[in-house]
């Protein structure tokens, strides 16, 4: 048995963007994703087994990734994507050869053979269907597939358990249909967590608000993920990818929110973080033990418990900081500098210092050494503090990383090479690359732990998803989980009311995305962030008047029909979502 195992899970979502626009936050988005990530991922996967090795990664493909990855409107516009690129490519290097810039112009024939290699991959090698390719390895044991919430919404800040209920519903329901067998594990988007709460005013009845990992124990679920600082006493340093793009977010307080949170944040220019009691003398002990590197649970017999993987910050941010981080290093490819009007990349790092004039061009040979010493560095890295936790406890360790699956390949375009050699600098005999699943069968959890409130955002609370920025957008969301509740309970049981209905929790569902406010509060994409919430939002209160008309006439008129037909076209998700997980909790229970 090794010493330790390091649990490396790669989390894949994007938002809903089929028939949301094409540049540069729709399907464009997507296609990137797939061209820069998903199959370069696959293609690592199928070199790994073909050497005999296995990855041992978990990975996370969410519900809205899973349905969007399997429509046809993805498979048609990928094919377009990179036919684009390649055209782009083509041109560019004319370009160069033309104004004598050799080395570009060889960069340029690069890209060329990448993205064609990218368009025989979808079409011949994986048929175009990339989820089956998913499915495979996981049967063949290369990964594990984890679930998640359905469209990725924030769970803690849902205002009604039937919300989290129907979007974890939702989740393993995709789940069942795309990989044909029980998810083990649970993706918790962006790690947001909560435990079990008295009844939060002014909302009738006055029932308990439960732990997350009541939810998760009620469907079958084992194991999921929190942030690292929500486990030990002593404060870690701010965490989570809002800090690399908006240094400024701690300025920005909460607006205090009406009805279900609003009581609890108080102060409206104090930021809300995780609360540090409950741990107690748990909490000390797991201290002395480095905590960190061990399974623990959470919940208890009444209420349902789970156990949890916490996020190692430290060596996490040795992977995912631009600034900290391998991804930062100036051989490797600059991401945000691309030439017009193809949009590709020529240029490396090369410092943090200059401006995007200053980028030298990028040296894959370079790059692709670096790539190798950053891998044997993180393999001695995690090896030597697996090794020093197993020294001092007589236990197997347990290092997890978590990131988003995005950064391999997309944002650091070195990532997916760095992942495949560190699955060869792992020498197995010390330290092991193991899926969550049987890492939790091999080392047991030591104990419960009481888990606090909160995220792997900035400061580990909610503020990257409730501040003066976002508050409106809870108002909204509450409202139209009311709704939904309101009109399944009072639906009369006539022929469009199912259908009906089942278009409005498509609705919801993508209103409660995490997406829009993270992209508001970190102006990554605030405008259209808002815009897509706001369309959303309209889209369910027109279906929502649709409904109560019909309610009233038992027939709808032309209008309202063309009306339903065009968001079921442009929002065609979830085809086997069922209205009833939106029934209100009467009883306590689930």
């Amino acid at each position: 048995m090794p010493e330790g195992y390091i649990v490396l899970v790669l989390h894949a979502h994007l938002p809903y963007v089929l028939s949301h626009g094409k540049w540069p936050y729709g399907s464009d988005w997507l296609c990137e994703a797939a061209c820069e990530t998903y199959i370069p991922l696959l293609n690592t996967l199928g070199v790994l087994a073909r050497q005999g090795k296995r990855a041992g990664f978990t990975v996370g493909i969410t519900p809205v990734l899973c349905e969007m990855l399997a429509s046809p409107l993805f498979k048609r516009d990928l094919k377009a994507y990179a036919e684009e690129k390649i055209r782009a490519a083509s041109f560019d290097q004319r370009s160069f050869k033309g104004s004598g810039q050799k080395g570009l112009a060889l960069l340029a024939s690069r890209w060329h053979a990448y993205y064609r290699s990218r368009l025989a991959d979808f079409t011949d090698l994986y048929e175009e269907n990339l989820l089956a390719a998913f499915r495979r390895f996981q049967e063949e044991g290369q990964i594990e597939i984890i679930v998640s919430a359905a469209t990725h919404a924030y769970l803690p800040l849902l205002g009604l358990d039937s919300s989290i209920g129907a979007q974890l519903k939702q989740g393993i329901e995709t789940y069942r249909k795309h990989f044909a067998r029980e998810p083990e594990g649970m993706w918790l988007p962006e790690c947001a967590y909560r435990p079990e709460t008295g009844p939060e005013p002014p909302d009738p009845p006055a029932l308990p608000r439960r732990g997350l990992e009541a939810f998760l124990a009620a469907a079958h679920l084992k194991y999921f993920f929190v942030d690292g600082c929500h486990v030990p006493e002593k404060p870690e340093p701010p965490s989570g990818y809002a800090v690399e793009v908006d240094r400024d977010l701690s300025l920005r307080a909460p607006a205090a929110l009406p009805g279900v949170y609003g009581e609890r944040f108080g102060d409206p220019e104090k930021p809300f973080l995780p609360e540090r009691k409950g741990l107690g003398e748990v909490a000390a002990q797991a201290e002395a033990e480095s905590v960190l590197y061990a399974i623990h649970r959470t919940g208890g017999q009444r209420e349902g418990a789970c156990a949890f993987f916490a996020r190692d910050t430290e060596t996490s941010l040795q992977v995912w900081s631009a600034r900290f981080g391998y991804p930062g290093d100036p051989y490797y490819l600059e991401f945000h500098k691309k030439h017009a009007p193809g949009g590709l990349r020529y240029w490396r790092v090369t410092d943090h210092e200059g401006d995007l004039g200053t980028k030298l061009p990028y040296e894959p040979e370079r790059a692709l050494e670096r790539v190798r010493e950053h891998a044997r560095h993180f393999a001695r890295l995690v090896e030597g503090k697996l090794r020093r936790y197993h020294e001092a406890t007589g236990r197997t360790g347990v290092l997890t990383v978590p990131f988003d699956a995005e950064l391999f390949g997309h944002w650091w375009f070195e990532g997916i090479p760095w992942l495949e050699s560190l699955a060869s600098s792992l020498d197995g005999h010390y330290v092991t690359m193991e899926k969550a699943g049987t890492a939790l069968k091999r080392a047991a959890p030591l104990g419960t732990v009481c888990l606090p409130e909160g995220s792997w955002g900035e400061g580990g609370g909610h503020l990257v998803w409730y501040n003066k920025e976002t508050v409106w957008t809870w108002c909204h969301i509450h409202d139209a989980e009311r709704s939904m509740e309101r009109s399944v309970r009072e639906a009369p049981g006539r022929f469009w009311d199912s259908r009906i209905l089942r278009q409005m929790a498509r609705e919801l569902f993508l209103l409660q995305s995490s997406d829009w406010q993270f992209l508001i509060t970190t102006r990554t994409a605030g405008d259209y962030g808002a815009s897509r919430f706001l369309g959303h939002y309209r889209a369910f209160k027109d279906l929502e008047r649709i409904f109560g008309r019909y309610r009233k006439r038992a027939t709808l008129t032309e209008r309202d029909r063309q009306t339903l037909f065009a968001l079921e076209k442009r929002d065609a998700l979830f085809d086997n979502v069922k209205p009833e997980w939106f029934k209100e909790r009467m009883e306590d229970g689930l």
